[in-house]
């Protein structure tokens, strides 16, 4: 998953500021745990291939 995610910050590096700004909010606001960016952005990969399916 990682990899997909390393994949999407090669081909669109404006991403990451979004995946901070959205790991930031997540901490703050959710209590959430952060788990880097490059594993948020294979997350990213993985659901915009849910709905590229849906296309």
């Amino acid at each position: 998953l990682n990899d997909e995610g390393l994949n999407l910050l090669k081909n669109y590096p404006e991403l990451l500021l979004g995946l901070i700004i959205g790991s930031i909010i997540g901490i703050v606001f959710f209590g959430g745990i952060p788990v880097g960016p490059l594993m948020a952005a294979g997350l990213a990969a993985f659901f915009l291939k849910i709905l590229s399916f849906f296309r």
